[in-house]
């Protein structure tokens, strides 16, 4: 039968951890054919054989590891892509506090421990939380994370309309998002990178902000004392190039001159310009 969002499951409880079939709706019915068996949809009042098998419980619906100590789940079970997303977000979910989202992928031995949870990664994939900003024509992760790690397949992105991402194999594929069968990876956000240096903190978002005022916003958002940084000798500077990451990564300092004065440059948290 199917749930509401027009996922298939099994009556038995297990979960759908293989896949071989259409993306209809009703009841499956496994159809001979000279390339083998595959599932059909039917509306329940064709003739066929019933097929039967013990229960398949012990079989878990979720599988948990951590790479980095960042945790990741994968659910056994077929979705849309906003379904997908839904159920990482409500996963250990506690008190209306998200635990999870969709997952984004930061490095290739987050991407390398995906493949072993996926039962048979050449017919069944997972979705990933990119998705591509029309406006900008650019992907993004849904978590609010930097896109600072792609990995590709040959001929991928492929698609001019909102796509979203999945894994074949261990590549980044762009998907339409009425494909149905795939799994749902989910992870923790990234955390945010700190550092303290001379009783000062420094703190690097997860999120890229598209213009200054946000970013500046997001800055404030996190306590009184905090402002877009000024940055006050050498070692400070250094500091906030390694947590961005080195060169792959731009962040906003807090630094401001007036565009029609050309006035010489101030820091907006009101320390000296030294």
């Amino acid at each position: 039968t199917l749930t509401e969002t027009h996922n298939f499951a099994w009556l038995d409880g297990s979960p759908i951890d293989y896949w071989r079939g259409n993306t209809g709706t009703g009841w499956l019915v496994m159809v001979g054919s000279a390339s083998g068996p595959w599932w059909h949809t039917h509306g329940g009042t064709d003739n066929a054989l019933p097929l039967c098998s013990t229960n398949a419980t012990g079989i878990p619906a979720v599988a948990n590891w951590s790479v980095a100590g960042r945790e990741f789940a994968l659910i056994r079970r077929f979705h849309f892509y906003e379904s997908a997303k839904t159920a990482c977000r409500q996963l250990y979910a506690s008190d209306g506090v998200t635990q999870m989202d969709i997952a984004s992928i930061h490095s290739k031995d987050e991407l390398n421990a995906i493949k072993p949870r996926i039962p048979d990664a050449s017919l069944v994939r997972t979705y990933l939380g990119g998705r591509r900003d029309l406006n900008l024509d650019e992907f993004y992760w849904e978590d609010g994370s930097v896109w600072d790690f792609v990995l590709w397949g040959t001929g991928q992105p492929d698609r001019t309309h909102e796509t979203y991402l999945d894994t074949d194999g261990l590549d980044f594929h762009d998907v339409p998002s009425y494909m149905r069968n795939h799994m749902a990876l989910c992870a923790e956000p990234p955390k945010p990178n700190e550092a303290t240096l001379n009783g000062r903190t420094f703190h690097i978002g997860t999120r890229r902000e598209k213009n200054f005022t946000k970013a500046r916003d997001y800055c404030r958002s996190l306590g009184a004392s905090y402002d877009l940084a000024s940055i006050h000798s050498s070692a400070e500077n250094a500091l906030i190039y390694a947590l961005l990451g080195g060169n792959s990564t731009n962040g906003w300092l807090g630094a401001t001159t007036d565009e029609k004065t050309r006035a010489a440059f101030s820091w907006l948290d009101g320390s000296a310009w030294n």
